[in-house]
């Protein structure tokens, strides 16, 4: 969400040093178009996806299941530094037009990264009066987080451009289906409408019918909670991606030896 002139200048220097490595380990298939589209060297490149599984083991189904058919509003869960790249703003703007009886925002992440955008989004609920819906938690200790999202229903980030997205595996093993952007690498790990929902960037008024019928679905709510916990299952670990990366660096060291 930069301006152009400034992505171009970036652009330039990121070209520069792309053009000078000797390899590639991305995080994701869209990190890799976006390097494509800078530079045309053909090196040894791997996909090594991040993983989600810092918590522990996922949440049982039953937990998942038993909290989806409490009462009461849905709490979301914005799970990210607060930057102007996450989407904040955004959010909050297509919230304002969402009944407010049916929703909670939970904003977990570094409130210091700048500390302007900060206070923007801050000002901005005021303005639109959904103050009382939205707290501001900043960064959190693992214990806490983990009982945020054990109590949390939708990771809700639809406007966040990500490389690749551990927020939104970690958030999956605690069953929360996540709403995020087409933008970027979420769509790797999100399938519309399966364990999550997939919103277009300038999308403002597609939250609010997808948060209509999850609260008043609870039954909905909770196949797409246990498809977001078995979709987590499915995917790597960290030792998956540390054995990945480590693989990769063996090949690239072997050839290098060779010539």
């Amino acid at each position: 969400p930069r301006k152009k002139w400034l992505n171009k200048i970036l652009a330039t220097i990121e070209r520069q040093y792309l053009s000078s490595v000797h390899g590639f380990i991305f995080n994701s298939k869209s990190t890799s178009k976006q390097v494509a589209s800078l530079v045309n060297q053909q090196c040894p490149e791997v996909i090594a996806s991040p993983a989600g599984d810092r918590f522990g083991p996922p949440l049982s189904s039953a937990a998942i299941s038993a909290r989806n058919q409490q009462p009461g509003v849905l709490e979301l869960v914005f799970l990210g530094n607060v930057i102007p790249r996450k989407g904040l703003l955004s959010l909050l703007a297509a919230l304002a037009k969402v009944d407010s009886k049916i929703w909670r925002l939970s904003i977990v992440g570094g409130l210091d990264f700048d500390s302007t955008h900060t206070a923007k989004a801050r000002k901005l609920s005021e303005q639109l009066g959904i103050e009382d819906l939205v707290c501001f938690l900043g960064a959190q200790q693992d214990k806490k987080l983990v009982e945020i999202l054990n109590n949390s229903h939708i990771f809700c980030m639809p406007y966040a451009y990500e490389g690749f997205g551990i927020a939104i595996l970690e958030a999956m093993a605690f069953g929360l289906p996540a709403i995020v952007s087409t933008e970027g690498a979420a769509a790797e790990t999100i399938r519309h409408k399966e364990n999550g929902f997939l919103l277009a960037p300038e999308d403002m008024s597609g939250l609010g019918p997808i948060l209509h019928n999850l609260y008043h679905d609870r039954e909905e709510l909770t196949a797409l909670s246990l498809s977001a916990r078995e979709s987590y299952i499915q995917a790597p670990r960290w030792q998956d991606t540390i054995t990945t990366v480590e693989s990769f660096l063996e090949k690239m060291k072997n050839e290098y030896s060779r010539k």
